[in-house]
């Protein structure tokens, strides 16, 4: 074989070439943001026996950096009909301490074993010790709808711990969630952008640490319906921070926590901030777009 380009001495691409994972990867990608017309032409390209899905489903894979690695060489080591792209190729904020992949999974009727598909894929993130947020099933096409209903479920999956309870060692077992078990309006506002969520959030939407920090108690603190002990265990904080941390929100917020209508609201703010569309903004696709996708770097 030939070890630059991935082929056989026949001339066949091999599967399991490092440059055929990034290549679909990159074709993957491209679906994820809704460019059909660009994943076709570059599957063309590279499998020419292969056509993309009709239907699928987006999910958000989430766990230890070295789990998703090990779950991730696994997953591609078979060929499958599915995709599997990094979440910040995506554009997928980080979170310290986390790794996120987008799968895209075929759920084609007309394919056979198609529900035992996603069990194994399924059972293979378990085994892996990772969070799965699984999307509705929509035509290719409107995958980014896949997605973004994929991640307003994974709000429910929570957030790292923090501080001192990294330090305990607490962990849970995983989770695997599904959209259409859901949110739809929810998932219908978050799709329209985060413009509104950044308005109510104020300060707290920023990117910093602090504002990280801050929107992870709110949403604890509000998750657990306001209930100091279930939040502080979650967070692993000291009560006293915990209500430092609560009259800080409040005045960044100029909100009271004390008011429901007040909840309700940052509640939802924080939900169209964390699940607004995920897509880019890209630059329309210059001339030969799917070519480079279809083409890895040396």
């Amino acid at each position: 074989m030939n070890s630059e380009t991935g082929r056989d001495e026949d001339g066949a691409r091999r599967w399991d070439h490092p440059s055929e994972h990034l290549r679909r990867s990159r074709i993957g990608a491209l679906i994820a943001r809704g460019r059909y017309d660009d994943a076709s032409a570059a599957l063309g390209v590279c499998w020419p026996e292969q056509t993309l899905p009709r239907q699928l489903r987006a999910a958000l894979a989430r766990g230890a950096p070295e789990r998703i690695t090990a779950f991730l060489e696994e997953f591609r080591s078979t060929p499958s009909p599915h995709f599997a792209i990094p979440a910040a190729d995506l554009g997928i904020p980080h979170r310290p301490g986390l790794a996120e992949l987008v799968l895209l999974l075929s759920v084609d009727a007309g394919n056979a074993g198609v529900e035992d598909g996603l069990e194994t894929v399924v059972e293979l993130a378990g085994s892996h010790m990772l969070d799965l947020a699984i999307g509705r099933v929509t035509g290719t096409e409107q995958a980014p709808n896949s997605l973004a209903s994929a991640r307003a479920r994974a709000v429910a999956l929570g957030e790292p711990l923090l501080g001192d309870a990294l330090g305990r060692g607490m962990k849970r077992a995983t989770l695997t969630l599904w959209a259409d078990h859901g949110n739809p309006m929810i998932e219908m506002l978050a799709a329209g952008g985060r413009a509104i969520g950044d308005q109510i959030l104020g300060p707290l939407s920023e990117r910093g640490e602090e504002a990280l920090t801050l929107r992870r108690t709110l949403r604890a603190y509000l998750a657990t319906g306001g209930r100091a002990n279930p939040t502080v265990r979650e967070l692993g904080i000291h009560r006293n921070t915990l209500r430092h941390r609560l009259e800080r929100i409040e005045a960044l917020t100029e909100c009271s926590l004390s008011s429901a209508d007040d909840r309700a609201e940052l509640w939802m703010a924080l939900r169209l901030v964390t699940d607004a569309d995920p897509r880019p903004a890209d630059p329309e696709p210059a001339a030969g777009e799917s070519a480079r996708a279809a083409s890895p770097r040396r």
